[in-house]
């Protein structure tokens, strides 16, 4: 059996390349999986090396982007390199030719990929994800497909319809895209897991050999991406407690209060920084998945509208106590003492077990 995955999988973030591939690794026990290797121009330009806009800052982002090219450069190798070691791609296409039909099964991955926002720029639907190039033959799966926070115009309906009932199976990640789609479409959508939490910790390392070093676990990693005032507060609240704090951050100033900043990990050295963290501030969705997986106390920063995705995954395991919406909630937070991961991973192999169930009966069936 082929199967073919279109998701965002180019992409340098770290959520993206890692969703991809813990979904490639899944659907390999049902066959020879490859991954659409779709050149995205948008994704393209959010990631070039230089990104300079015709502006007022331009002669600023000249500096900035000077100064940060070293690690751009180091961090795109690194990138490059899992790309190339273990993604399964197919040949580079902008779909405007078909050579993309020999496939049993089309597989439309994880991350936001219905959330024109993160394809396209703009609200105007990136149909390629909903698998409009594959054969009417074929049977089209989506799994734990994403809109985000986006929500399609009135005018955008009948389309959205369309090509949502041209599947044969329907997940999504999010509850509240879940209830958002039955409302659309009058039908039960079923609600899944982020691929990664289908990996366990032990799979994550041996598959990408990574080195859990006890004498390391002596710092609080801190991963951002909207880089909010409310997680530079918890930063220096934290820098108090007589730990090191390392951040995996790109920009060119230091987070705040932070005593190592690493702006060009690679996709295992990201995973290996997790593994080996005592404690992870984080007010990203990835980071709070690896943080529940990896068993390692954190804490879930408010990332404002986009909070969604991190709210769910919390919901899901009983951890939401563990979210940080303003900083006076961190003395309740620390009352509450260690985190009981063992009731946390009872819920998540539960949701897994069900996971895996939407998958198994969505291709064999």
């Amino acid at each position: 059996m082929k199967i073919a995955v279109m998701t965002i999988h180019n992409a340098l973030n770290y959520g993206a390349v890692f969703q991809a591939y813990a979904t490639q690794e899944i659907l390999s026990k049902y066959g020879k999986v490859e991954i659409i290797n779709y050149q995205n121009k948008h994704i393209e330009n959010v990631y070039k090396t230089f990104n300079i806009r015709l502006n007022h800052n331009m002669p600023k982002d000249l500096i900035r982007d000077f100064y940060l090219l070293k690690g751009k450069l180091s961090k795109k190798k690194k990138f490059d390199n899992f790309f190339k070691s273990k993604f399964n791609l197919t040949e580079p296409t902008d779909f405007s030719s078909n050579k993309l039909s020999s496939y049993d099964i089309y597989v439309s991955g994880s991350d936001q990929i219905w959330n024109p926002m993160c394809t396209n720029g703009n609200s105007i639907i990136n149909e390629h994800y909903y698998l409009t190039f594959a054969p009417k033959s074929a049977k089209k799966i989506s799994y734990a497909s994403s809109l985000g926070s986006f929500r399609f115009k009135v005018d955008q309906y009948e389309k959205a319809k369309a090509l949502l009932e041209s599947f044969d199976s329907l997940a999504i990640r999010e509850r509240d895209g879940k209830e958002y789609l039955e409302e659309l479409l009058h039908k039960k959508i079923e609600q899944v897991l982020d691929p990664t939490l289908l990996l366990s910790k032990s799979d994550w390392i041996k598959k990408l050999g990574l080195q859990e070093k006890q004498a390391e676990k002596n710092y609080i990693l801190v991963y951002t991406v909207p880089r909010s005032k409310l997680l530079k507060d918890v930063i220096k609240y934290y820098s108090k407690k007589g730990l090191r704090i390392i951040a995996v951050d790109s920009n060119l100033r230091k987070l705040g209060v932070v005593d190592e900043q690493i702006r060009d990990a690679g996709p295992e050295e990201f995973l290996n920084l997790f593994l080996n963290a005592k404690k992870v501030i984080t007010d990203s969705f990835h980071g709070v998945c690896f943080s529940i997986n990896f068993q390692k106390d954190f804490l879930a920063i408010s990332s404002g509208a986009q909070s969604n995705r991190m709210k769910n995954i919390l919901d899901l395991t009983g951890l939401e106590n563990r979210f940080i919406s303003s900083i006076e909630n961190i003395s309740d937070i620390e009352k509450l003492g260690a985190i009981n991961f063992n009731n946390a991973h009872s819920l998540l192999d539960n949701h897994k077990a069900e996971s895996l169930k939407y998958l198994s009966k969505s291709i064999t069936s």
